[in-house]
């Protein structure tokens, strides 16, 4: 498995792009918070309650059945189609998705880049709604309760994107927002890149990344709780499969990183392991590889003595 130093990945991200937040009136900002808020406790209570009724009918004994009954089963079903069909909307209208495109800046790139006059900016939703995102997509891996559900949400690989989350460029935005602002009470309005570049290091230590980073490491935890023999595989990723690579090089030798492995959850909990993040977030991020490891030996059972002899033999 390949597995970055720690810390690598937030400041690569940081350092690739600039970053900047789209600019939003204060009550569009609430107004988006208070959206992402309510749609995942909606999603979460009709999922759950359609779980439940489920569950009762599938115990529930043949029996016979007068007016009132009938009519309490139609009442049921009606209500249990109309929770369903909250879900299967959500699902439908890829609500999941789009979450996670808002919440890693690409549902705000242009549909050309020739559109883009900073080619190299990433433009980002402001802390609070990013924030809100994070902690709503946490609520829906935590609680949602039939199988196929937590199958759809890991299914599409867009978990593994949410685990690439750019930490490092929201600060950087942050920074600059703070520069602006700084700015403008001194009666300026512009920046110049170069100096922007020069004096942007990523700096997690305010109280807005705090709390952004506490509930991203908070959302890892929730999938590493959420792994096991089953769900393993949507944590995968196998880079050599996307770049068609057949076993060897460009020169026809032999490629031993072929059979690589990627594990998107455990290196990025890595990231978080380091002293300088909170303990709150350390610890979390250190929990999330420890399940991980634990689950790795729980199902690394030995092989059958009859393959292992037929190995033997060959």
């Amino acid at each position: 498995t390949s597995v970055p130093d720690s810390h690598t990945n937030l400041n690569t991200r940081a350092k690739d792009n600039g970053a900047l937040f789209v600019s939003l009136e204060d009550e569009e900002e609430e107004e988006f918070v208070e959206l992402l808020r309510r749609t995942a406790e909606l999603v979460v209570r009709a999922e759950r309650s359609a779980a439940h009724t489920l569950e009762a009918q599938e115990q529930r004994s043949p029996r016979k059945t007068n007016a009132k009954m009938r009519q309490a089963e139609e009442k049921e079903e009606a209500e249990l189609a109309s929770h369903l069909a909250i879900y299967e909307h959500f699902c439908e209208r890829n609500a999941f998705s789009l979450i996670v495109n808002i919440v890693t800046g690409t549902a705000f790139q242009p549909a050309s880049k020739q559109v883009n006059k900073q080619v190299n900016t990433t433009m980002l939703p402001p802390l609070t709604i990013a924030t809100q995102a994070v902690q709503s997509v946490s609520i829906l891996i935590q609680n949602v309760s039939r199988v196929t559900s937590m199958y759809y949400l890991l299914s599409n690989n867009r978990i593994n994107d949410l685990i690439d989350f750019p930490l490092g460029l929201y600060s950087l935005a942050e920074q600059q927002l703070t520069i602006k602002r700084r700015l403008q009470s001194e009666g300026t309005t512009t920046t110049t890149p170069t100096s922007r570049k020069k004096t942007m290091v990523p700096d997690f230590s305010t109280p807005e990344m705090a709390e952004l980073s506490t509930h991203f490491v908070s959302f890892l935890k929730s999938l590493a709780m959420r792994m096991n023999a089953e769900t393993l595989q949507f944590f995968l990723s196998y880079p050599n499969e996307h770049n068609g690579s057949a076993g060897t090089d460009e020169d026809g030798s032999s490629n031993n990183n072929a059979d690589e492995v990627e594990f998107p959850l455990y290196a990025r909990a890595l990231e978080f392991c380091g002293s300088g993040h909170d303990h709150f977030v350390r610890v979390t991020a250190m929990n999330v590889c420890l399940n991980t490891l634990r689950l790795a030996t729980v199902y690394d059972a030995p092989l059958p003595e009859n393959v292992m002899e037929s190995g033997d033999q060959e």
